[in-house]
């Protein structure tokens, strides 16, 4: 068996671990999976990629899908839709304080987490995020998918590029450092 397969094979059980938690905590919770993503990637996304567009991109859903995703997400208190106030086409998505209530619980009691916590290879845990980010970025270039990585890894950040502030080269806009560690749609990987 080739290294590629092997590797394939073990990235898929390790998502098959994760979506399982995932999914019974989403339905402890009344929500599916769907819905849950969703929470999840509008709990790590910054004010450029908090839209129904950007999230439809990240999970590479349908509009259409997203929408009625959104619907029932506000019907249950959990997000808030936003009017852009630059442009009233756009609207934003912002978690409620329940909403990221529900994310942090579900994230703090990953399996994933728990596991590098416990083996034995947890000193190795920075090598092997570091190997499975480069997987991760060869896998995105190879396909021409969009990255979404944090803002700071960005060819477009420019740290302090506003005196004392950041800003995001892309918009020219300032950011602050805690824009700066959520992911973004607009991510361009440095070369």
């Amino acid at each position: 068996m080739s290294f590629g397969v092997k590797i394939e094979e073990l990235i898929e059980r390790l998502d098959n671990l994760r979506r399982r938690h995932v999914r019974d905590y989403a339905y402890s919770c009344q929500l599916n999976l769907r819905q849950f993503e969703a929470l999840v990637y509008l709990s790590k996304c910054n004010r450029y990629s908090d839209t129904p567009l950007a999230l439809a991109d990240y999970l590479g859903l349908t509009k259409g899908t997203v929408s009625q995703t959104v619907i029932a997400l506000e019907e249950k208190g959990l997000l808030e839709k936003n009017p852009d106030p630059d442009d009233k086409r756009v609207v934003h998505l912002k978690l409620t304080s329940t909403g990221r209530r529900t994310v942090e619980k579900c994230l703090k009691d990953s399996p994933i987490s728990k596991g590098v916590e416990q083996s034995s290879q947890a000193n190795d845990a920075e090598e092997i995020a570091e190997q499975l980010e480069n997987l991760l970025t060869a896998l995105q270039r190879a396909n021409s998918f969009k990255t979404f990585g944090v803002c700071r890894t960005c060819s477009h950040f420019r740290v302090n590029g506003l005196g004392s502030k950041h800003q995001c080269g892309l918009t020219l806009e300032p950011l602050t450092e805690k824009e700066s560690l959520k992911i973004c749609r607009e991510h361009t990987v440095n070369e």
